[in-house]
């Protein structure tokens, strides 16, 4: 397999898969994590990829079979709320598809599709039900605030989160939201160091691109993910 799809990544998905950690792989596209994760558990139940683009998930189910069924699927939009319905636009490109009520400025035509929701919370516990250490990859395009907003379970500090913050969004909004509550955010490098940012105008100037979305990793003081992934801080 090419392994060139977001470098800065593979690092921070290996560690955590080879100490066993779950993975929760939150706008899942067409299931590149989801299939590296799903060949290294014990179980398809280690891993779900969730994906909300319903053109998209039929690509995941897909891969998903080709792979022999080593990880879990699921259609929804991660949101604030579960059991809900919220209206999803569907662009020509994956990567900019949306739940309508976000407001990235690359994100406004497309086909409009019903799509279910499920809370991050709900989640975590499905890929995690005992409690386990989870590595959470989000990256709902614009809707990582929405889903973060009623999370409980990523206070415990043994959740890693990798997320995006997108170029276009001068606001820096999901790097500033874990910022403003304590977490820990660091910029993962391909060479499996991270870097400490503690202050959105480092974020901003990271973020050179409007064009594309930048990778960072977050956690909360005092879990597993500290443990695990606080020697790589340089």
């Amino acid at each position: 397999m090419q392994r060139r799809y977001e470098p800065e990544l593979l690092p921070v998905v290996e560690k955590a898969l080879q100490v066993g950690m779950r993975f929760l792989d939150c706008g899942a596209n067409l299931g590149w994590w989801a299939v590296i994760a799903g060949s290294t558990q014990q179980g398809p139940e280690r891993v779900l990829a969730v994906e909300a683009s319903p053109s998209t998930f039929r690509g995941l189910s897909e891969n998903h079979r080709l792979n022999g069924d080593t990880f879990r699927t699921l259609q929804a939009a991660v949101w604030s709320r579960s059991g809900e319905t919220v209206d999803f636009v569907e662009a020509r490109e994956s990567a900019a598809s949306s739940v309508a009520q976000t407001s990235l400025p690359m994100m406004v035509t497309g086909r409009h599709r019903r799509v279910p929701t499920a809370t991050l919370d709900e989640l975590l516990t499905a890929v995690a039900p005992d409690g386990e250490p989870v590595l959470c990859k989000l990256d709902v395009e614009g809707a990582e605030v929405e889903a973060l907003s009623t999370s409980e379970l990523i206070r415990s500090g043994d959740v890693a989160v990798v997320f995006e913050d997108h170029g276009s969004d001068p606001t820096s909004a999901t790097s500033m939201w874990f910022l403003e509550r304590g977490y820990i955010v660091h910029v993962p490098a391909p060479d499996g160091t991270l870097m400490r940012i503690t202050d959105i105008a480092s974020i901003n100037a990271f973020k050179v691109d409007p064009a594309r979305g930048y990778n960072f990793l977050a956690w909360a003081v005092g879990g597993a993910a500290e443990q695990l992934f606080g020697p790589q801080v340089r």
